[in-house]
């Protein structure tokens, strides 16, 4: 009769050092206000910054021809891939949170410029600048978490911050893809710009006295950078 119920308690003991285990996993005591305060900046970001995909219907919309549209794409990869680079280094001299508000706001103009753009050749310019917008919130944004991290949890809050910004990812365009089915192009486009618009301002608030690196920041280093 005791070996049913030892082996009820065995499993039982097994499920409950599972559920610890899994529970030790997702453990997020232990992280800084500041690394919390800024993966909620980024995963807001993270929200209104929609899909590429999107981008590539907003020209389908405008009349580009079907044919065109990998070429559109192709534009947006080749700006990224060429300012990525320098978005990194601006960043190290002029201060992380400098450059990615910069990017931000960048975003921003870009993703409004998509909800109230009507012409089909105006927009293979805003394809250029999507690019380079990108480029410099996927590369700064990267040291920036670097910057705000434990150096003894480098890895888990890298696995955070992704986790973080792909959720919000995952659910901005739902609702993005929703509104556009429900409305047109203009208003999902106008409330992502919103979105990173007050992303921007949260980082500028909360970090605006950060420093990225051990040098100096602002005129300073510009003049640095210059020199």
């Amino acid at each position: 009769s005791q070996g049913p119920n030892l082996a009820v308690a065995r499993r039982g003991g097994r499920g409950e050092q599972s559920s610890q285990r899994a529970a030790k996993l997702f453990n997020f005591r232990g992280f800084s206000k500041k690394f919390k305060k800024g993966v909620a900046i980024l995963g807001l970001l993270s929200f209104g910054n929609v899909s590429y995909a999107f981008f590539i219907l907003k020209g389908q919309a405008l009349g580009v021809e079907i044919f065109l549209l990998p070429a559109l794409y192709l534009v947006y990869n080749l700006f990224y891939a060429i300012f990525s680079y320098p978005a990194g280094r601006f960043s190290d001299r002029l201060g992380r949170v400098n450059v990615l508000a910069f990017g931000f706001l960048t975003l921003a103009a870009v993703l409004f410029a998509f909800g109230l753009i009507q012409s089909k050749v105006l927009i293979w310019g805003f394809f250029c600048l999507y690019g380079f917008a990108v480029a410099i919130v996927d590369s700064v944004a990267r040291a920036f978490v670097s910057d705000i991290s434990d150096p003894a949890r480098k890895g888990k809050s890298f696995g955070v911050y992704h986790m973080a910004v792909g959720l919000a990812s995952v659910f901005g365009n739902l609702i993005f893809g929703f509104l556009w089915d429900r409305t047109d192009s203009t208003i999902p486009f106008l409330a992502s710009g919103f979105l990173v618009t007050i992303a921007a301002v949260f980082l500028i608030i909360f970090f605006r006295s950060h420093e990225a690196s051990s040098q100096k920041t602002g005129i300073e280093n510009f003049r640095a950078y210059r020199s």
